[in-house]
């Protein structure tokens, strides 16, 4: 007997490793996978820390605050300072998305001409598991956030491990490209770029696919994808892998 339509990703609940942690005593950083149902205390921060970083900027409105208390998300990521315990960054995960139409990057190309060609892209990627990081801060008055960058590169690595997901889609502006770049992210149409959330910024989509992996990432990324997926679940590394 054939069998069709086998969904090979999952959703961040059905994963089993919410609430588990990534701790690096040399970064200074723990990372937490949360949700917003198992984690509302440390949800309610994201949301404050997050308008309020945007807010510096005068670009609050692109946390949509007022969408995420209604509709939140499937997991987000709680940075601290594990000699403090302060909370010094986080950043969202959505998905794996059912239609292009949900993705939250996808709504912001939305009224705009270059929409359907952003759809088109990632449309193909949908059934087989899609997923977006969203809403990356660092704390306002966090007394260091200098390795808070590279647990969020960490954590698009460990997103897509975690829902067994294709490909991670982000939007970004030029400033915070080079993240997503060293994340393993291409532009896969730079001329497709809107301005937003406002005139100041030229917003483009960003795409990893797992299958593009060792070409799109560095090595040193790579062999630290291992490590922590490895460490996130609690089972030796592999070092054959590495």
């Amino acid at each position: 007997m054939q069998l069709t339509n086998v969904r090979s990703h999952r959703t961040v609940a059905e994963s089993r490793l919410v609430g588990r942690s990534i701790d690096d005593p040399e970064a200074g950083m723990r990372m937490t996978l949360c949700t917003p149902e198992e984690h509302p205390d440390e949800w309610a921060v994201y949301l404050d820390q997050a308008e309020e970083s945007y807010g510096t900027h005068g670009v609050e409105k692109a946390v949509r605050r007022n969408q995420l208390e209604i509709e939140s998300c499937a997991g987000f990521w709680h940075i601290q300072d594990r000699r403090t315990g302060d909370v010094v960054g986080g950043m969202r995960l959505h998905g794996p998305y059912p239609s292009v139409e949900e993705a939250w990057g996808i709504q912001e190309f939305g009224g705009f001409p270059e929409y359907g060609e952003v759809a088109k892209i990632v449309e193909p990627l949908i059934p087989h598991g899609l997923i977006e990081n969203k809403g990356a801060y660092m704390a306002v008055h966090a007394k260091s956030t200098l390795n808070v960058p590279s647990m969020f590169t960490r954590a698009m690595s460990l997103s897509i491990e975690v829902v067994r997901a294709r490909a991670l889609m982000g939007t970004t502006a030029r400033h915070t490209l080079p993240l997503w770049q060293y994340g393993g992210c291409i532009i896969p149409r730079p001329d497709l770029k809107v301005p937003y959330p406002d005139d100041r910024y030229e917003t483009v989509l960003v795409l990893h696919e797992v299958k593009d992996r060792d070409t799109t990432m560095s090595r040193p990324v790579r062999v630290q994808r291992i490590k922590d997926w490895a460490a996130f679940r609690g089972v030796p590394v592999e070092v054959g892998r590495i």
